[in-house]
């Protein structure tokens, strides 16, 4: 069983200069406080970024989005 205390998701972006000010790039970092597996936190993120999130799907045909995550061990 996965014993997910917190989960924070921090959004870095860079938008064009030009209106409409579209973004270009967006990178997320997950940060899970808990005692989980790494399988399951990507597993997590994948399916959430291509399967559950339709906004994300639908940005990233032209948006380069990024992830990354970090687990931090409940004390």
């Amino acid at each position: 069983m996965q014993r997910v205390k917190e989960v924070n998701i921090y959004i870095d972006s860079e938008r064009t200069e030009e209106y409409l000010r579209v973004y270009t790039k967006i990178h997320l970092k997950y940060v899970i406080v808990g005692n989980v597996k790494k399988e399951q936190v990507e597993r997590a993120i994948k399916l959430s970024q291509e399967k559950y999130c339709y906004i994300s799907n639908m940005i990233s045909k032209v948006t380069d989005i990024t992830t990354e995550y970090e687990i931090k061990k409940e004390a």
